[in-house]
């Protein structure tokens, strides 16, 4: 069985189901000529389910894994389910990157996720609605790169310290989102680190990323409104600004001058571009949904501009 694929991802379920917005492969009719397309297709990056299925499926995802391994393992849409065991997870010994999307808001306890202390991981990307309690990400594997927490809930805080997130040396990724944010301080120790975005976190200070060499930073749905102290992150290469609602300067971006991208969305009160005449790496410039007109940008920036943030 060959796969013919036009998306991104390979959703993996006990039938074939072919579908407008989602199809599905059965693992029953997974064979050597699948997986070779498979492990050839650049555009893969994700295997998926959104089921228990048997030993044997998973079997067959890790083999898969194992010939491709940068590719993203993903649980998501659990919204059946009122428990998960995640506990074939332990039995896919080449899964690295591991994303899991729930929501657990019936269910608080649905997934024991201590298992994932057990894995090797490189990569976790944490999509947990109502989780509160992350105590488990103190005894990830020490050999973990990137790290994404959204930390969405509806009401009380969680438990959560970044002061655990010193142990892993190797992380170079970090995404955290709303309320896990104790001690966010402390990250100028992690020195390995080269990429930061920070979802609905307000800071009162961004003098702590000083320490770091960022290459990329974001800031996301937040209410800093002045962010004249990020003039001084000399190393920066990407940044990104969204939906910063009273954000009306941002001439700082004038002083980073190793910037190879900028990226802007629904940032209303944006209402031209700063002086960008001393950064000559600038590759790209993403304006989505901002305050700035592109007839009105003169080149060579004009040609630069891209409409959608990806």
């Amino acid at each position: 069985m060959g796969a013919w694929i036009i998306k991104d991802f390979i959703e993996i379920s006990d039938e074939t189901r072919k579908g407008i917005i989602l199809e599905c492969f059965s693992y029953k009719e997974i064979d050597e000529t699948f997986i070779c397309d498979i492990i050839e297709d650049n555009k893969i990056k994700t295997i998926q389910i959104s089921k228990t299925l048997p030993a044997e499926a998973y079997q067959i995802i890790d083999s898969i894994l194992e010939r491709k391994p940068q590719l993203n393992f993903r649980v998501y849409n659990l919204y059946f389910y009122n428990q998960y065991d995640i506990s074939f997870l332990e039995k896919m010994p080449h899964l690295r990157s591991l994303r899991i999307d729930c929501h657990l808001r019936a269910w608080n306890n649905m997934i024991d996720f201590n298992i994932l202390t057990k894995l090797n991981l490189k990569s976790l990307y944490l999509n947990a609605f109502e989780l509160k309690d992350y105590t488990f990400i103190k005894n990830l594997s020490k050999n973990l790169e990137e790290l994404l927490i959204y930390a969405d809930t509806m009401g009380s805080s969680i438990y959560f310290d970044c002061k655990w997130l010193l142990q892993y040396k190797k992380m170079h990724t970090l995404w955290l989102g709303k309320k896990v944010k104790k001690n966010i301080e402390c990250l100028s120790e992690m020195k390995s680190l080269k990429s930061l975005s920070l979802r609905g976190i307000k800071l009162l200070s961004f003098d702590f990323l000083r320490d770091l060499n960022l290459e990329k930073l974001e800031l996301l749905w937040n209410s800093n409104n002045d962010l004249k102290e990020l003039k001084e992150l000399k190393t920066l290469k990407q940044i990104g600004l969204w939906r910063i609602n009273k954000l009306d300067n941002i001439d700082f971006i004038s002083e980073l001058e190793n910037l190879e991208v900028i990226k802007l969305q629904d940032l209303k009160h944006i209402t031209k571009l700063p002086d960008l005449s001393r950064l000559s790496n600038l590759k790209t410039i993403v304006l989505d949904n901002t305050g700035i007109s592109i007839n009105d940008i003169e080149e060579p920036y004009k040609s630069k501009v891209e409409k959608y943030w990806r």
